[in-house]
């Protein structure tokens, strides 16, 4: 249900803030904080750390693009 709910909002920059929420509200469910953990480095981490690197890299590539002269 949590699934259902949130992953039609992971895009965008809004992405990484969703995905944490997911593994939040997972771990409520369950409660069981070393086996959430374990899930949460198995399946969520890399997609993650994925996620933060493309938005950085992206916010980098503006901040370093050359202005336009018309």
């Amino acid at each position: 249900m949590i699934d259902s709910l949130l992953h039609p909002f992971m895009r965008g920059e809004d992405k990484v803030q969703v995905m944490l929420l997911d593994v939040g509200l997972h771990a409520l469910v369950e409660q069981n904080p070393t086996e959430s953990f374990l899930k949460f480095m198995r399946f969520t981490g890399p997609k993650l750390l994925k996620e933060v690197t493309k938005q950085e890299n992206a916010r980098s590539r503006r901040r370093r693009a050359p202005l336009r002269r018309q």
